[in-house]
């Protein structure tokens, strides 16, 4: 499995694990959100295909820095593994190896946002620190809303 922060032009190899969304759109803001130093996306590649993805936020553009704070703070998003791959341990394995980058950055914490019905994600964030509640948050994206709790992991 090669593990690597991805370039703007590897974006749109990501549309496989996008399958839910329109593509377009959301390849387009990724491409944004990169470009701005907004974010960035980590990628497990098998054989050149992306099997498992996940999206680092570093600041929080409400500026509440509930879920993220440049330099201090990063905010998980979009954790995402194709289907034929879970349950083989890529997402805790992903997650692990992006904190350990995130340190190497001197970031100190990170949060993530878990939805109430996701049993799986609750059990391999919990086993990986993220224990405290932070918060109920809602978020819309395209055209679905998503309610979940944010969680915080200190000293990563």
């Amino acid at each position: 499995m090669n593990f690597h922060k991805i370039t703007v032009s590897e974006i749109p190899k990501l549309a496989e694990l996008f399958t839910a969304f329109d593509n377009d759109a959301l390849i387009a803001q990724r491409r944004e959100e990169i470009e701005s130093g907004e974010a960035d996306i980590f990628l497990f590649e098998r054989d050149g295909r992306p099997v498992a993805e996940i999206t680092a936020y570093y600041y929080d553009t409400d500026g509440d820095y509930d879920f993220a704070e440049s330099g201090k703070r990063a905010y998980f998003s979009a954790l995402r593994v194709l289907p034929e791959f879970q349950g083989c341990g890529l997402a805790q394995s992903l997650t692990t190896q992006v904190l350990a980058e995130l340190r190497k950055s001197g970031y100190t914490e990170a949060t993530i946002g878990v939805e109430d019905d996701n049993d799986i994600a609750k059990h391999i964030y919990g086993k990986l620190g993220f224990t405290t509640f932070v918060k109920r948050c809602s978020e819309t994206f395209q055209v679905d809303t998503f309610d979940f709790n944010l969680y915080l992991k200190a000293d990563i």
